[in-house]
């Protein structure tokens, strides 16, 4: 079950890349930018949560990108990613806004899955 050189490059790449807009993400909430605390009071999340979110945001993503705890990571930045689609339902803003979490996700279990084999063997692997 060993990756090809092309797949641990296309997860890389689109592992930086999500690793790059969550500490962008995480680094709004956590300075209390303008934007970040527009979308989530539209969002219903109180201003007070806002930055505690984005501390646990930056945390997940650390842990996200050094290799031995991107398991750990991942199913914490799933968790987030959860709850963040959770919020948008609840928040009733009409359309589809939850589908942007979950795409995210998606990518980053991807990402996981192209550059990491104990996501792989924990995926397929039923022996």
């Amino acid at each position: 079950m060993e990756n090809s050189k092309a797949a641990k490059i296309v997860g890389l790449s689109l592992k930086y890349l999500l690793v790059a807009f969550f500490l962008v993400d995480g680094g709004m909430k956590i300075a209390k930018a303008q934007p970040s605390i527009e979308g989530s009071t539209k969002l219903g999340i109180p201003i007070e949560a806002v930055q505690p979110l984005g501390i646990a945001l930056f945390i997940f993503t650390i842990l996200y990108s050094i290799p031995k705890t991107t398991s750990v990571g991942l199913a914490l930045i799933t968790a987030y990613l959860g709850g963040a689609a959770a919020a948008m339902v609840i928040s009733m803003k009409g359309g589809h806004g939850y589908l942007f979490p979950v795409v995210i996700c998606i990518l980053t279990w991807v990402a996981c899955y192209l550059t990491n084999i104990n996501v792989r063997k924990f995926l397929f692997d039923k022996e």
